[in-house]
């Protein structure tokens, strides 16, 4: 008879929101330290629409409900 190793449980992919900071606009780089990718990663989830954001003054900042609200999905 075989023996099931036993495995921890999965930590989520996304962080809980308490360890977003307390601000309403986020810049690339700290998008990408708070899920663990890279800036380009943001870039690209923002150009295929997956993640919202607003432009100001030329500079994009993502709002903190689409960082908290952002649903991945496998096709």
């Amino acid at each position: 008879m075989a023996t099931k190793k036993k495995t921890s449980p999965r930590k989520p992919a996304v962080k809980v929101a308490e360890h977003l900071p307390k601000k309403d606009l986020f810049r690339i780089d700290e998008a990408a330290e708070y899920f663990g990718v890279t800036p380009r990663t943001i870039r690209l989830w923002i150009d295929h629409g997956k993640l919202e954001f607003e432009k100001i003054e030329g500079c994009i900042r993502i709002p903190r409900g689409a960082i908290l609200g952002i649903r991945f999905f496998t096709e």
